[in-house]
């Protein structure tokens, strides 16, 4: 959390006494610098911590999504669909043609 004197109305507003306890020794001071000045670094933190959570918030998926689109060479049904429906078609066309002959046969007069 940023000490009490950035919270307010920024560098102008700062003391020297928050100047001076600002750094006190919690961490390694030289790795926690930006142009040799903590507050320069926790303010320039702060900027590229807004900025990069400005860049997730307006993300936009990458990965497609949708389903896909119908492809006209693949067929709609089965692959021994089209097989099966021409056998029925010709085994009802047999029965059909059995039936004409039976009835043929029974209306011929004996001889």
């Amino acid at each position: 959390p940023p000490p009490a004197a950035l919270r307010g109305g920024g560098l102008a507003a700062l003391s020297w006494n928050s100047l001076r306890n600002f750094g006190e020794m919690r961490c390694q001071r030289r790795t926690d610098t930006t142009f040799a000045s903590p507050i320069l670094h926790y303010r320039e933190r702060e900027l590229v911590d807004r900025l990069h959570r400005e860049k997730l918030r307006d993300a936009k998926a990458t990965v497609n999504t949708k389903p896909p689109e119908p492809q006209p060479h693949l067929q709609l049904y089965g692959r021994d669909y089209y097989a099966r429906k021409k056998a029925t078609i010709e085994a009802a066309y047999r029965d059909l043609k059995l039936c004409q002959r039976l009835v043929e046969e029974s209306e011929r007069k004996p001889a």
